[in-house]
């Protein structure tokens, strides 16, 4: 029986760990995760473990590389890093503190991987692992993919409820019902991950509706819910399937829930369907109101006049927007920001948020883009501080960033707004950001006020420690 522990610094549930866990302990093996600012907090707890392991998002590399560095110059464990960092960055394997990377799914590599460390480490015939031998780094092909996930076990929520009430207790739960998107956004992973898996296998899957409603039911049962979050990179795309699914939910679960979708994959029959299941907010990618860079830098292949429909469709059904946008495109004027404020002012989004355009590893822009930008100095679009891209006014764009959401929420405050973006940046304008942010979250995820300030606060605040 291998030994694992998976530790991270985010105070938030993930399901790469969850459902990693569940197919390890359905085997025998002993799994625990542990939620912490760096490798104090995690020595005391790696004594008798066998494994550590990372599930790194680009942007939390840097956190992951430094913690393990110190943790293995401390203790003598196998360390693994898997997630989409080591997927799209494979050259992290090179790191000295990294014995282990796992490139895409991880269920069963990381079931071989306990396997083959159980009966003396030869991890020769593992696919998607990548480890360093005597002679030099092997890195192993992909398996297929997992063809049909209701194979997979329930995901393994107890690694993080069981050991932290603050994450247990949100009356908003998290659930994915599928894998993979079909579109090619310049901006996003899923080219990069379609083409690491040609030939392996559909990449878009779903769990069955009945897998999917016995899923929620049970974390209902055990830890008690409120609303739902499902957390796909695209939930509104197979209509059959969701007009089945949405047929039980309605029946047996009845919970307010948000969703994903497209306003390619929305139209009346879809919203009216989703409206009468429950569903609350429908959230969708606007990225920027300026169709050029929309679809020529951003490869979206969406009209203006496309979104405008799908935002009078959600007001006739009285379903909340959450829309997606960026800052920072290469090339992108202030005049352009202002666009994408006024369209999301057009079709009434209640919930916009807003990021800087980021070049994560493995996307067509950061491939585009490789010789003017330093992966490693990249961090999560919620926390970047500084533009990636050529910009003329980059000072003015990140004001507008500090105050895209009072924009689109009060456009009455336009005016002074784009006086107070002449001026140079300052923390007040940060200050006012992350006020408006944290209601604006709380308040599109029906999250407790206390639960959500806590996590953001033992995660961000207390990391700079």
């Amino acid at each position: 029986m291998a030994r694992i522990i998976f530790l991270q610094r985010i105070w938030y549930e993930y399901a790469g760990p969850e459902i990693i866990s569940a197919n390890l302990k359905r085997h025998g093996h002993s799994v625990d995760l542990f939620i912490g600012r760096g490798a104090r907090d995690f020595l005391n707890k790696i004594e008798e473990r066998d494994i550590v392991a990372f599930s790194v998002m680009s942007g939390e590399h840097n956190w992951a590389l430094e913690t393990t560095r110190q943790i293995k110059e401390a203790k003598n464990v196998l360390t693994v890093f898997g997630g989409p960092y080591p997927t799209f960055y494979p050259d992290v394997i090179n790191h000295p503190g990294v014995d282990v990377t796992c490139c895409g799914e991880g269920e069963f590599a990381m079931l071989d991987l306990a396997n083959a460390h159980d009966k003396g480490g030869n991890y020769n015939n593992i696919p998607n692992i990548s480890f360093k031998s005597s002679d030099g780094v092997r890195r192993n092909d992909v398996r297929p993919l997992v063809d049909h996930l209701d194979k997979l076990p329930f995901p393994d929520r107890g690694i993080y409820y069981d050991r932290y009430r603050i994450i247990r207790e949100s009356p908003l739960k998290t659930f994915m019902a599928s894998r993979g998107c079909p579109f090619s956004c310049s901006f996003c992973f899923n080219e990069k991950l379609r083409d690491i898996y040609r030939n392996k296998g559909k990449y878009i899957r779903f769990y069955s509706p009945r897998n999917l409603i016995n899923q929620i039911k049970d974390t209902e049962s055990r830890y008690g819910l409120k609303s739902i979050y499902f957390v796909d990179d695209l939930f509104v795309s197979d209509h059959k399937w969701l007009g089945e699914f949405l047929q039980m939910y309605k029946s047996e679960v009845k919970k307010p829930f948000i969703c994903s979708a497209s306003v390619t994959t929305l139209n009346e029959k879809i919203i009216k369907l989703l409206k009468d299941a429950g569903c609350h907010a429908v959230s969708f990618g606007i990225e920027t109101g300026n169709e050029g860079l929309r679809n020529a830098v951003l490869n979206k292949c969406i009209k203006n006049s496309q979104i405008e429909d799908i935002g009078r469709l959600l007001k006739k059904y009285h379903l909340k927007a959450m829309t997606f946008n960026v800052i920072g495109i290469p090339g992108e004027t202030v005049e352009n920001t202002f666009e994408t404020i006024d369209l999301n002012v057009k079709i009434g989004a209640e919930y916009p948020r807003c990021s800087f355009l980021t070049p994560y590893a493995g996307t067509q822009l950061a491939e585009q883009y490789k010789d003017k930008i330093e992966m490693h100095d990249i961090g999560p679009t919620y926390q970047q501080t500084k533009i990636s891209f050529e910009v003329p006014e980059p000072e003015k764009l990140h004001n507008l960033h500090c105050f895209f959401q009072t924009a689109v929420l009060f456009p009455r405050l336009l005016w002074p707004i784009k006086k107070m973006i002449t001026l140079s940046p300052n923390i007040f304008f940060k200050f006012w950001w992350a006020v408006v942010y944290f209601f604006i979250f709380i308040k599109s995820e029906t999250r407790g006020f206390f639960q959500t300030l806590v996590c953001a606060w033992r995660t961000f605040a207390r990391a700079s420690l």
